[in-house]
């Protein structure tokens, strides 16, 4: 059985829990999205009905990490104390922060190899992706001329442009899923290691 880490302590401004339902509910709106564009006679060129999954994709995303972050922030703050915490080691990456509650005070190895490891790092990876976005040279529909090329060697019909949507809006979805898995995953891994 799992020992007890986490300090039975009050603390204030505590938002990981909300971030992780921010993070869930932009999922399910981007899947009924998706819904209706799939179930309608508007072709997937349809800007507004694109952008809204996109935009769901992006929250899901970001609230994901943020939640997995707070929750790291918050553990650690409260098992090391707020000042060591703070004034230590409260710049370290999100993945130091997680192998600093691992190994120093779960006592227990992080395996690189494992799911949890690897869906946090993506995440952080996306993450960091959408908060420094980088734009590219606009070709046709947001693809550089690379990516079309790829697109039709590997595409039967290139004038159907709701392929190439429909498969840029599923990949996001399938990431979108894999940020909400990574959060399951880290609470799975702690719950683990300690019983509070």
């Amino acid at each position: 059985m799992a020992k007890a880490v986490y300090p039975h302590e009050v603390r204030t401004n505590v938002l990981s829990s909300m971030y992780c339902e921010m993070a869930m509910e932009s999922y399910y709106n981007a899947t009924i999205k998706y819904e209706e564009i799939k179930n309608t006679d508007c072709s997937w060129a349809c800007g507004n009905q694109y952008d809204a999954v996109y935009k769901s994709i992006i929250s899901t995303t970001i609230f994901a990490a943020m939640s997995i972050e707070a929750f790291l922030n918050d553990y650690l703050a409260a098992c090391l104390g707020d000042s060591e915490f703070y004034g230590n080691f409260d710049r370290l990456s999100v993945l130091g922060k997680f192998e600093l509650l691992a190994v120093f005070l779960l006592k227990t190895p992080v395996d690189k190899s494992q799911s949890y490891y690897s869906l946090l790092k993506v995440l952080f990876q996306q993450r960091d992706a959408y908060i420094h976005s980088k734009s590219k040279h606009h070709t046709f529909q947001g693809y550089t001329e690379k990516e079309l090329e790829e697109q039709h060697s590997s595409s039967d019909d290139l004038s159907d442009t709701s392929k190439i949507n429909s498969n840029d809006l599923q990949e996001g979805l399938n990431s979108a899923l894999d940020a909400l898995k990574a959060v399951k995953n880290i609470a799975e891994f702690v719950d683990k290691y300690d019983s509070n």
